[in-house]
């Protein structure tokens, strides 16, 4: 629902939002959450929030994305997780003495 909130908020011409505010949404997720809201509920209230999306084309959104800017950031998120996880093998041998 979170997503699909966030889908929403762009269509609109918003970004999304992070933190949600005490309202609506925040209560509904909440709902989700605890397991108090049955999955036949939050699936029809998925249906209705992607019939809004549907509904508010055509979106204000470009037909497609700076390619070369997001290749480059998934690559640097992806050394940099990598660069984490060698942090974390050299820590453990260190503690451990070992390689795992």
């Amino acid at each position: 629902m979170r997503l699909l909130w966030d889908a929403h908020q762009i269509a609109k011409g918003g970004e999304p939002v992070v933190w949600k505010e005490p309202g609506e949404e925040r209560t509904l997720l909440m709902a989700i959450r605890t397991g108090e809201m049955p999955q036949g509920q939050i699936e029809a209230h998925a249906r209705l929030v992607l019939a809004e999306i549907d509904g508010m084309k055509p979106w204000k959104l470009p037909e497609d994305g700076d390619e070369k800017f997001l290749e480059d950031w998934l690559l640097r998120l992806r050394l940099e997780d990598l660069e984490k996880e060698k942090q974390r093998e050299e820590i453990n041998k260190r503690i451990t003495g070992s390689d795992y």
